[in-house]
């Protein structure tokens, strides 16, 4: 799925809980975390990142992310009035998920290694989606 990118004035900005999960006790995995809510022009976005965003009404943003059925989802953005830009580090889901993919393969034969092996290629289909994003919010550099 390609990435795309929205731009324009931030309005309406919330910051709430994104949950994930059945919250009954024993039901399986609950996950929480800290989301951004936003508008863009006439378009809903929900920013879920690690260190919320300095924002105001009216900065002018670059959110690159997917379109969902609930909205567009961002992965990172940049904020043009500020010059701040809010995108995940990819350096250690690589290097973490290089070395549970190594470990994985070699334990595959005692499926031990099979849920590393998954796990590793989960974690570098993050980075590469948290790099591709990070690329597109990067102005073109110039050929001179």
């Amino acid at each position: 799925m390609a990435m795309s990118v929205l731009s324009g004035p931030a309005t309406r900005i919330g910051f709430v809980r994104a949950r994930r999960g059945d919250g009954r006790p024993g039901a399986g995995e609950f996950v929480s975390k800290r989301a951004c809510e936003l508008r863009i022009g006439n378009r809903a976005a929900l920013l879920e990142l690690a260190v919320a965003p300095q924002l105001s009404e009216g900065d002018v943003v670059t959110i690159v992310g997917h379109e969902r059925a609930n909205g567009f989802v961002g992965y990172a953005l940049a904020n043009h009035t500020t010059g701040a830009i809010c995108a995940p580090d990819s350096r250690s889901h690589y290097l973490l998920g290089a070395v549970l993919v190594t470990i994985g393969v070699p334990l595959s034969l005692l499926l031990l290694g099979v849920p590393l092996f998954t796990a590793g290629v989960w974690l570098l289909c993050i980075a590469h989606r948290n790099a591709e994003a990070r690329r597109l919010l990067q102005p073109p550099s110039s050929a001179t």
